[in-house]
């Protein structure tokens, strides 16, 4: 309860740009997948799109300089 006592609400962003980059949202989700967590309250609907971006992350890795 005191988590959601004092987490933030971030506004939805304009358009199709949301306000979390990629990065942050790999480690929301990379925590929320990790043994142990449990999601406990959602407002709204969860999803993760099974063919969504994360099918290209190879592609995109083959050709990103070191």
């Amino acid at each position: 309860r005191a988590v959601v006592a004092t987490a933030e609400t971030v506004a939805p962003g304009t358009a199709s740009l949301p306000r979390a980059d990629a990065a942050e949202t790999e480690c929301l989700l990379r925590w929320l997948e990790s043994p142990g967590v449990r999601l406990l309250e959602v407002a709204g609907d969860w999803a993760c799109p099974v063919g969504g971006a994360e099918r290209h992350r190879g592609l995109v890795y083959r050709h990103t300089p070191p």
